[in-house]
């Protein structure tokens, strides 16, 4: 009994295969079934072993004692952390600044270069009323 599939690769169904005319479905029906064999079996895999129950609850685990912090120690290990994270701002700053006066710049040739474009424009179209009034000396030729 031969499947067809379909091509498409989204598509992995298979389409459904042809009917066996009803003299064919009948003998099919009347087989008896092939006794199977121990050795033709495929071994089972090992499925995975589950956590305990009260893991899969979402209970923590209980961290070792920290020893008491000095809190003039903390104290510093947080100015220290204060003093970087002002660093790094001052240095975004600095980068963003730049950033912004490049796009200042930028726009600035853009309108520029717009002027430019327009101009050209103006030229060309001056240029070709005047070939078509007929001035020889623009012509070309």
């Amino acid at each position: 009994m031969a499947t067809r599939t379909r091509k498409s690769p989204r598509a992995r169904r298979r389409t459904k295969p042809a009917r066996k005319p009803a003299a064919k479905r009948v003998a099919a029906k009347t087989k008896p079934a092939r006794p199977r064999s121990a050795t033709t079996r495929k071994p089972r895999r090992p499925s995975a072993k589950k956590a305990p129950a009260h893991a899969a609850a979402g209970a923590r685990r209980k961290l070792p004692a920290k020893p008491p912090v000095d809190p003039r120690e903390a104290l510093h290990k947080l100015e220290l952390k204060i003093r970087r994270l002002a660093t790094a701002r001052r240095k975004l700053e600095k980068r963003l600044t730049a950033a912004v006066q490049e796009i200042g710049t930028l726009r600035t040739f853009e309108l520029r270069a717009a002027m430019l474009e327009a101009e050209l424009g103006k030229r060309d179209a001056e240029l070709a009323q005047l070939r078509s009034n007929g001035s020889g000396h623009l012509t070309g030729a």
